[in-house]
C-alpha cells in the first residue's frame, strides 16, 4: 500500500504566504471516520486552515 504524507496546517499557512492583512481564525489536526476500500472504518486526520481576511 502507497503511504502519502500531506501537509500539516502550519505548512499549508506557509504555502499561503499570507501577510498582516490576513487573521489565521484556525489550523488545527481534525480527525473524521472515513470508510476503506473494503468497508472498514477508518480514523484519519483533516488539515483545517480558516482565515479572514482584516478589515482595515
Amino acid at each position: 500500500m502507497r503511504e502519502y504524507r500531506f501537509p500539516t496546517p502550519d505548512e499549508d499557512l506557509t504555502a499561503l504566504q499570507l501577510d498582516g492583512s490576513w487573521d489565521v481564525v484556525a489550523a488545527e489536526l481534525r480527525p473524521r471516520t472515513a470508510t476503506t476500500p473494503d468497508g472498514d472504518p477508518h480514523e484519519v486526520l483533516d488539515s483545517v486552515v480558516m482565515v479572514r481576511r482584516l478589515h482595515g
